[in-house]
């Protein structure tokens, strides 16, 4: 074995150190950020080289029998081709994309992904081993990207993180003339970036880009909620950014998206990541309209869509809650919006990363009522925080934030 070259991209910031963000991710309690610094430290180069060699063959393989079987049927490369002749493209296409996702190592070189990323690049531009620009809709690669290892993996270049996220090849933003994805950020956000979203590998500057864009007028970013939420990097200053947004309620929204593949239950954009996904299993139990239910006793009480459905079920329970408990008045509403904000903004805290005693004096009226309702606060500071403005929740919302402060599972992925 031998030791991964970890690179740097200096809009991460001077200093940005992987490993380290990663040890300070698990010490918060992110499980991911746990088996991401194992696999470095447990990184083969033999078999990272392996594995990139044996993609190398197959990418230039894949173009020259795609040319070929163009040329068999007298066409250039962006016509449109009949249903017979989509099908050998198909096959070849198919063929060539289970290999790479489906036999992927545990070790990868930062170029591996960057081939791979890459490839599909070239694939929305004209043609690449992907397919081209004219058939890709019709391949799944987004979805497979997800789970190929953007949110399992460190093994990706800083450079092209940034690039593939924030940069000039965002591959599935439709900024691309050849692209059909759909917009990165926006409603369509494919899956491949909800799993990139969640991952502590990307850096606080890469985070607050990332704000800036899903806040930005007219970007309609809820099915990147949830995932951004429990990002293990978001800081005190990221959440009040978005505390103070309009983006706020879209956080509710996020609550309550069904997944894609199915017409009821909550979390969509959580439930169709690979990692909480056992979670639909429950839902098969629930009416289309309900909001909150029964899980299966096997789903951990540490598992997010379970701890996500706990919050919901204390503010449904308020008056005000009861009152927006439809499925569009629940994902509409700022209240519950704020709630889920502020449940993860006492994560901070509870590390250490936040202190109570600098926040006292905080120009985010959400930071000053949820500690205007941190149990045990002295009452002549409570009446500091009531002077200088908070939220104007009534006593059983309030009761709602007091809980937050109590023992229970992370709001961490």
């Amino acid at each position: 074995m031998s030791a991964f070259r970890i690179d740097s991209d200096p809009r991460d910031g001077e200093g940005f150190d992987l490993l380290a963000t990663l040890i300070d991710a698990e010490s918060r309690g992110s499980k991911i950020a746990g088996e991401m610094r194992e696999a470095i430290m447990n990184y083969d180069e033999s078999d990272a080289e392996e594995f990139h060699s044996r993609i190398e063959d197959l990418i230039t393989v894949t173009r020259q029998e795609i040319l070929e079987l163009f040329d068999g049927f007298d066409k250039e490369i962006d016509e449109e081709l009949d249903e017979d002749e989509d099908e050998e493209l198909s096959e070849i296409v198919n063929e060539a994309g289970n290999e790479i996702f489906e036999s992927s190592g545990d070790s990868l070189k930062l170029e591996t992904l960057s081939l791979i990323l890459g490839e599909y690049y070239n694939s929305t531009q004209e043609f690449g081993a992907f397919g081209t620009a004219a058939h890709l809709a019709d391949f799944d690669y987004l979805w497979k990207f997800g789970l190929f290892g953007l949110s399992k993996t460190p093994f990706i270049s800083r450079s092209l993180l940034w690039d593939t996220t924030m940069g000039s090849k965002q591959i599935w933003s439709g900024k691309e003339s050849g692209c059909w994805c759909g917009c990165t950020w926006g409603m369509g956000t494919p899956n491949v970036l909800l799993n990139i979203g969640f991952s502590p590998i990307i850096s606080e500057p890469l985070l607050a880009e990332i704000i800036g864009e899903i806040t930005g007028e007219g970007i309609d970013a809820r099915w990147l909620g949830l995932p951004l939420l429990v990002n293990a990097n978001l800081t005190l200053d990221h959440l009040i950014t978005l505390a103070e947004s309009a983006y706020d309620y879209r956080f509710a929204n996020s609550y309550c998206l069904a997944p894609r593949t199915e017409s009821k239950g909550v979390c969509g954009s959580l439930v169709e990541i690979e990692r909480w996904s056992d979670a639909v299993d429950s839902f098969y139990g629930w009416k289309a309209e309900d909001l909150i239910g029964e899980f299966d006793e096997d789903l951990p009480d540490d598992h997010l869509v379970r701890v996500f459905s706990g919050i919901a079920k204390l503010y449904l329970s308020t008056e005000s809650g009861s009152a927006e408990a439809s499925r569009d008045d629940l994902g509409k509403s700022e209240t519950f919006g704020k709630i889920l904000i502020a449940y993860r903004m006492v994560e901070e805290f509870k590390s250490g990363r936040a202190k109570v005693d600098e926040e006292l004096n905080s120009e985010s009226s959400l930071v000053r009522t949820l500690l205007y309702w941190m149990p045990g606060l002295d009452p002549s500071q409570r009446e500091k925080l009531k002077t200088a403005g908070v939220e104007d929740f009534d006593e059983q919302v309030g009761a709602v934030l007091a809980e937050a402060w109590s023992a229970r599972p992370h709001l961490i992925a």
